[in-house]
């Protein structure tokens, strides 16, 4: 099929009209035509283009660190309006943050629970979710980095430098990698605060205008590897083709929160561990496995946010690295089936009552999905709850 190209939201109609085939899958750019319709201005030239490169290529490609990467990229998401000054009250910045995170279901990332404290951030580290322009979270505790583009290392310098409750057991040494703030290994719920929700010494590494956080030294070491300081070589996710490929192209559909995974979720093995593996539930579980239309297995899934400026919604994208080009195709195939024809493993409800197709194709070794949900939070939750939206065949 060829889709005509098209400058508008016209492109993802003619998209959804061609059901019975893989809209992109006959030009491999076809998601830059995509992006500009639904996020003028997104594409390869955009300035919103190449924050989640920038942050993913602070994070050391250790074991593990793809089980989960969250990224924000809160300047896309501010959508062009200005925080308010640094002399602004509580009151005023309370209320345009709250604002931007209704509209935007901005997800905190890198930030934790007490995100929206701006002020103790900015005592405690010289920055906050308002002033910095993307973060990336990645890996599971203890083992997790934390980065964020945009920060003023003046700022940071002093704060940290200013700050009572940890001051005195802050070494500041300068690497090759960049400055680095170390408080040791303490652990002092006591003197817990908005950047240490449990009271956590750990280390910030600031280079320019970025920032890397983590717990353990261990971690820390690799980071600064990762950035060429140190004699041990150590590759980042960016070097990793299927991570920026997926990456790119979420930036190009205008995603500005976004999650990363290489996780592979098994349907028999969600089913052996949930509480319906009875013997009438097993029956019921041969019927409802042989209606998904699972996935081939994957290298990466990428799925986030973005926003329809023509209709004024939010949108989620969805994006797979695949082995080939064949298997792009089939997965574009599998999901949309699913989503058609299937229902959800956790609740019993069909997928179509929750997700509205856009449009679902391939492009080159990429399945590429943009859909309307019920929820803002839709797409996130069937992945975190492991449903059959994302399931690979058996592995049992």
């Amino acid at each position: 099929m060829v889709v005509a190209a098209a400058t508008s939201a016209g492109f993802v109609s003619a998209c959804a009209e061609a059901p019975d085939e893989t809209a992109l899958s006959d030009h491999t750019d076809r998601y830059g035509e995509l992006s500009r319709a639904l996020y003028p201005g997104a594409g390869p030239d955009s300035a919103d283009d190449g924050r989640f490169a920038a942050l993913l290529s602070v994070i050391p490609a250790t074991e593990g660190a793809l089980d989960i990467v969250s990224l924000s990229d809160y300047q896309r998401a501010r959508n062009g309006a200005a925080p308010p000054g640094v002399d602004a009250d509580d009151a005023e910045i309370d209320r345009w943050y709250r604002e931007i995170e209704r509209a935007s279901r901005l997800w905190p990332v890198a930030f934790g629970g007490r995100h929206s404290e701006i002020g103790a951030w900015r005592d405690e580290v010289g920055f906050s979710i308002l002033d910095v322009d993307a973060a990336v979270e990645a890996g599971v505790a203890p083992d997790e980095v934390r980065a964020y583009l945009g920060v003023d290392s003046t700022l940071v310098d002093a704060a940290v430098r200013a700050d009572p409750g940890w001051s005195g057991e802050l070494e500041r040494r300068q690497r090759r990698a960049g400055m680095l703030y170390d408080w040791g290994e303490t652990a002092d719920p006591a003197r817990a605060g908005a950047s240490r929700l449990f009271g956590e010494a750990g280390r910030l590494l600031v280079d320019g205008d970025v920032a890397v956080r983590t717990s353990s030294a261990a971690t820390m070491d690799d980071v600064i590897a990762t950035l060429g300081g140190s004699a041990r070589p150590m590759t980042s996710l960016a070097d990793d083709p299927a991570v920026m490929e997926v990456a790119s192209t979420l930036e190009r559909l205008g995603v500005y929160s976004a999650v990363l995974s290489d996780t592979l979720i098994s349907g028999e093995e969600e089913f052996s561990l949930s509480d319906r593996a009875t013997d009438s539930s097993r029956r019921r579980w041969a019927g409802f496995r042989g209606s998904v239309a699972m996935l081939e297995p994957y290298r990466l899934l990428g799925f986030g946010l973005a926003r329809d400026v023509d209709a004024e919604t939010l949108i989620s994208v969805i994006v797979i690295a695949n082995e080939s080009p064949t298997a792009a195709v089939g997965n574009a195939e599998a999901l949309r089936r699913t989503i058609d024809e299937g229902s959800s493993f956790r609740t019993a409800q069909f997928w179509r009552d929750t997700i509205e197709i856009r449009t679902i194709g391939s492009a080159g070794s990429l399945t590429i999905a943009v859909v309307e949900p019920a929820t803002a939070d839709a797409i996130a939750q069937a992945w975190l709850q492991r449903d059959s939206l994302f399931w690979v065949p058996d592995t049992l």
